[in-house]
């Protein structure tokens, strides 16, 4: 019985691999193409929530009335 709780918390484990790196070069892109060589500044709050609108922006049209 132990053998299959051992299987059983592998396959949760490998579960939660990411099968490609797309999203994270996906992030990255989006990351460069906001904080560019005149907005070196920005705190990491602030690209946060830029990133944030930008990738919903791609995802369709912002509900304003729901934000």
């Amino acid at each position: 019985m132990s053998i299959f709780l051992d299987l059983v918390q592998l396959f949760d484990i490998c579960g939660t691999f990411q099968a490609s790196s797309a999203d994270c070069e996906r992030g990255f892109s989006l990351m460069n193409a906001i904080k560019t060589k005149s907005r070196n500044r920005l705190e990491v709050f602030h690209l946060d929530q830029l990133m944030r609108i930008k990738s919903r922006e791609k995802n369709g049209p912002i509900d304003l009335d729901k934000v």
